[in-house]
């Protein structure tokens, strides 16, 4: 950024290759900026996620006469989403005090806000036409500006799983959207955006968005498999025979949990078709030759 400099990159690190500036960077003369998008909300965009960062010169004026950034959002008749709305105004401060915003950061000419994701939940408008505006302001007393970067897109207003079944131990990641200002996780009660299971079950996230808990809702994700896996593992006696001598095979394999080996599949060729079920075969090869013999177990 040409004010605040390295520490504000211009392009959203969480968002595409490109981003929009929005304003006329340092230029003030009591000027706004507005940029506005329709799409049709559907299952794979109930989630309208936006990156920003703003720059704000603090011009120490009212809050009403400050630079500002603001976003709105309405429905195909022009009403306005309240959820989706998001507005904030020159800080006189940055850190912890009375009135301060903690995301804000301090420059030699105001305050910044690093780059940020927020989301408009938009389930309820499935199927329709909505439209998502963002403006910027400078002072109204024209001599200090105010301007953003702004990066958005559209995901499923959904848990995302990094796969929906639990197999071999292996944990699975439930993922909400990004940019809620809370996130509470039944069961476990974690408050981040990501979990980790390697237990199957129904899972729960309350998700609040930056507009507060009244537009928050609750996505589900019903996750299959077993946290029981099984673990193969057998012996060939003796390895090294004359033609026509039997071998003795045994698994021994076992589950890690409380449930047990359903089924054993042996394979003596490793040519897909099994050729035994059972715990402990014997088996004669047919002829001279090196043989890779498959054992494949299973649990539930």
């Amino acid at each position: 950024d040409p004010v605040v400099g390295a520490a504000l990159p211009m392009v959203s690190p969480s968002g595409g290759g490109t981003s929009l500036r929005l304003g006329n960077g340092t230029g003030s003369g009591n000027g706004a900026a507005k940029i506005r998008q329709t799409f049709l909300v559907d299952a794979n965009s109930a989630a309208f996620s936006y990156h920003y960062a703003v720059v704000l010169n603090d011009a120490g004026h009212t809050t009403n006469e400050q630079p500002y950034f603001k976003v709105n959002m309405f429905d195909a008749g022009g009403a306005r989403i309240v959820c989706a709305d998001y507005d904030v105004t020159a800080p006189t401060c940055a850190g912890t005090g009375s009135g301060c915003d903690p995301d804000f950061i301090a420059y030699a000419g105001g305050f910044y806000s690093p780059w940020r994701t927020a989301f408009a939940p938009l389930q309820g408008y499935i199927g329709q036409n909505v439209t998502i505006e963002f403006i910027t302001g400078d002072c109204s007393q024209s001599g200090h500006y105010g301007y953003a970067y702004i990066d958005a897109s559209c995901d499923p207003l959904a848990i995302i799983p990094s796969q929906t079944v639990i197999c071999g131990g292996a944990p699975v990641t439930l993922t909400a959207p990004a940019g809620a200002t809370s996130y509470s996780w039944s069961p476990g009660g974690q408050t981040t955006q990501s979990i980790t299971t390697n237990v199957p079950g129904h899972y729960e996230v309350f998700v609040t968005p930056v507009t507060g808990s009244a537009c928050g809702l609750t996505l589900t994700a019903d996750i299959g498999g077993s946290p029981d896996y099984p673990v193969a593992q057998g012996s060939a006696t003796p390895t090294s025979v004359c033609a026509g001598t039997p071998i003795a095979f045994n698994s021994t394999s076992y589950v890690v949990g409380p449930s047990s080996i359903d089924s054993v599949h042996w394979d003596f060729n490793s040519d897909g078709i099994v050729d035994n079920t059972t715990n402990s075969p014997n088996y004669t090869y047919p002829a001279a030759g090196n043989y890779t013999a498959t054992l494949t177990v299973f649990n539930n």
